[in-house]
């Protein structure tokens, strides 16, 4: 456990994501996030998780939550997909808090999802509001870098793990 502003870190990392399944019977009916490329809501759901959210689709429901969204020039998130309606009934994401926080694997807009995460974490799950308790947070995995096409290895989640916790210690 760790200790940052006050606030309890509970960072825990599994190898994999197919070790959330066993978390389904805690957060089965909660409103959690699934972070990570390709459709992290579907996998997620899947595992028998009811009310799941892409980062993406999330951080689509409030408005300015991601100040530099007007100077990309790429569009982020399947809001409407034929997949993404089929994930999560209809339930009011403005009044319901987040109770749980998965990344599924590595992040694709790390500049927003820190932001939203940060949100997320030091509001105990409800963006805009005041502080609050740290949802848990899980990592399915912890490597630094991972080797890809490129030549040189490319940062993964553990990277991305070490930026969320130095910016929100900050």
């Amino acid at each position: 456990m760790r200790r940052a502003l006050g606030y309890s870190w509970l960072w825990l990392v599994v190898h994999g994501h197919s070790p959330y399944r066993e978390l389904v019977k805690r957060f089965e009916d909660d409103l959690i996030v699934a972070v990570g490329k390709g459709e992290p809501a579907v996998v997620m759901s899947e595992y028998g998780f009811r009310k799941v959210l892409s980062i993406d689709e999330y951080a689509s429901y409030y408005k300015d939550i991601d100040p530099l969204a007007p100077f990309k020039t790429w569009k982020v998130g399947q809001t409407d997909s034929y997949m993404s309606a089929k994930v999560h009934p209809s339930y009011d994401v403005y009044s319901e808090r987040v109770k749980g926080v998965f990344v599924v694997s590595d992040p694709v807009d790390w500049g927003r999802d820190l932001q939203v995460l940060c949100d997320i974490l030091s509001t105990g799950g409800l963006p805009g509001t005041e502080k609050g308790n740290q949802p848990p947070f899980y990592f399915a995995a912890d490597g630094l870098e991972y080797q890809a096409a490129f030549p040189s290895e490319r940062l993964g989640m553990g990277a991305f793990r070490i930026a969320l916790e130095s910016i929100f210690n900050q």
